[in-house]
């Protein structure tokens, strides 16, 4: 009996290592998640900045 709960504790154990390391690469996950949805934003508004001007070039001819 002393065999299986020492089992049991281990098991637990391993699976709360388990998951803190998940939680972590979770985490890191979704910070570049952030990084990559604000670098789109960025980029869309340059798109629409370029389009702006190259319209607005094109008025001017």
């Amino acid at each position: 009996m002393k065999e299986k709960w020492i089992e049991m504790e281990t098991k637990i154990s391993y699976q709360e290592y388990m998951i803190e390391q998940l939680n972590g690469v979770v985490t890191n996950q979704q910070e570049r998640i952030d990084q990559l949805e604000s670098e789109i934003a960025r980029m869309e508004h340059l798109m629409r900045d370029a389009q702006v001007l190259r319209l607005s070039g094109k008025e001017a001819r």
